[in-house]
């Protein structure tokens, strides 16, 4: 009775209306997001959106997509949130508050070039999570005349063999997605520092409004 009270206020006073739950995007990402054998979201993410939501007592109900798909159907509003949003996308408006960071870098064979900085991947051959934007950094050191060529692949495991397979050198990943047990024979450096914030589609009601209450209680 009391949480019912609680959201009464919280959405009356913020002038936020809801017709449905929010649809929040997640992907197969572990550790930071997965799928549980129970089919339930699981991971540092879903936790972090579970606790935020408990507070605010707003409705919600996840979506396991490919990040491909989370990042199309946020721009068009058929998803509402997604709560790594690594850069700023048309049609939404991302958060200021950071929900946790990630450490972006290459793995390379260890008989492969020396990576040091971004200019070094200029003509590599990179595999790369399919959909993913790797926080820009294509666009970072692809150009018409780099030669620099990324290979799409839609798992970490098949990254990982494409790259033992020496048909690419690198592997373009998040170090807590790169599983541990799997790491001999690679050679890993640091590219960037990459932070997770909410994002939420322009298309719903009130969106600025949510998206403020998602930072003030994360």
């Amino acid at each position: 009775m009391l949480k019912n009270i609680y959201s009464i206020v919280v959405l009356a006073f913020t002038s936020v209306t809801l017709a449905a739950p929010l649809k929040v995007g997640y992907i197969d990402a572990p550790p930071f997001s997965y799928m549980s054998k129970a089919g339930k979201a699981a991971g540092l993410l879903p936790a972090i959106a579970n606790k935020t939501f408990s507070k605010l007592s707003l409705k919600h109900r996840f979506e396991f997509l490919p990040v491909a798909r989370v990042y199309k159907n946020i721009k068009d509003g058929t998803l509402d949130l997604y709560n790594c949003g690594t850069n700023e996308m048309p049609n939404t408006f991302r958060g200021q508050k950071v929900l946790l960071y990630m450490d972006l870098g290459i793995f390379s064979r260890k008989d492969a070039k020396d990576i040091k900085t971004l200019e070094d991947l200029r003509g590599e051959d990179i595999a790369l999570f399919l959909g993913a934007s790797a926080s820009g950094i294509q666009k970072l050191i692809t150009d018409t005349k780099s030669g620099t060529l990324f290979h799409e692949l839609n798992s970490i495991d098949n990254m990982i063999s494409f790259v033992k397979k020496r048909r690419a050198n690198h592997l373009l990943l998040y170090k807590r997605m790169f599983p541990d047990y799997k790491l001999k024979g690679f050679k890993y450096t640091s590219l960037k520092r990459v932070d997770c914030r909410w994002i939420i589609s322009n298309k719903i009601p009130d969106a600025k409004e949510i998206l403020r209450l998602l930072d003030e209680k994360s």
